[in-house]
């Protein structure tokens, strides 16, 4: 599974802008969304590296998915696990340089596909 793959769940928020929204501020959306996604792509490399298990962290993902109030938990939760997923298809290092650096990439990664695909949905650029 790729990074862009992972963030396709990101795309609700370009639909749920109203239409007569300027374009600046439909761009500081995406971003808004896309940090977000960016800094969820680090949270899972990030326990991908210190050797956390798959199958736990998703027990808990929808653990906590189940049990919140939010109209979106089940939108933030597929993106999640997605992300997770792809964050386990990669290679564990053992160097905390290594590790820093798979954590910055795959963040950056994540955070350049959503914007690129929220963007490219919303019909800018």
């Amino acid at each position: 599974m790729s990074v862009r793959n992972a963030i396709y769940g990101v795309i609700w928020i370009v639909a749920a802008v109203p239409a007569i929204c300027r374009a600046d501020e439909l761009s500081a959306a995406i971003d808004a969304s896309c940090n977000e996604t960016g800094r969820g792509a680090a949270k899972a490399m990030e326990y991908r590296q210190i050797g956390g298990n798959a199958a736990d962290m998703l027990r808990r993902l929808r653990e906590h998915a189940d049990s919140s109030t939010n109209p979106y938990a089940v939108v933030a939760l597929y993106e999640q696990e997605r992300l997770l997923t792809a964050a386990f298809e990669l290679p564990r290092h053992y160097t905390p340089e290594m590790q820093a650096r798979a954590i910055s990439e795959f963040e950056n990664a994540a955070f350049l596909a959503c914007r690129k695909t929220a963007r490219a949905a919303a019909g800018i650029e």
